[in-house]
């Protein structure tokens, strides 16, 4: 598997606001349809700050993505002063899917 860790950087706390929500209802049903997507999450990582992670089945499938994807960043991030601050890419060293403990410990 593969992940792409994104930390976006905005204008001011209502463009970061706006951009959340850009990603839940907009960006969300868009990267749900691609092919090789495993996981995606968008989290409020500061004021004026978000992260975003996706987790594909392999590096190709990210790639292959890409023109439907990049497009849509460069369209729906306009006017919020958006910045990537930081992007990693990588190959998943370790996986681990963990369940609440039932007995509440």
């Amino acid at each position: 598997m593969y992940t792409v860790i994104s930390l976006w950087k905005f204008g001011g706390p209502g463009q970061a606001n706006e951009a959340l929500r850009r990603l839940r209802d907009d960006f969300g049903p868009l990267i749900r349809r691609q092919p090789g997507l495993r996981h995606w999450y968008a989290v409020a990582t500061g004021a004026d700050e978000a992260a975003t992670l996706t987790i594909w089945e392999s590096r190709a499938a990210y790639e292959a993505v890409q023109p439907v994807l990049a497009p849509w960043a460069q369209a729906h991030f306009a006017g919020l002063e958006a910045r990537v601050q930081h992007r990693r890419r990588g190959d998943i060293a370790a996986y681990e899917t963990c369940q609440a403990d039932p007995a509440g410990g």
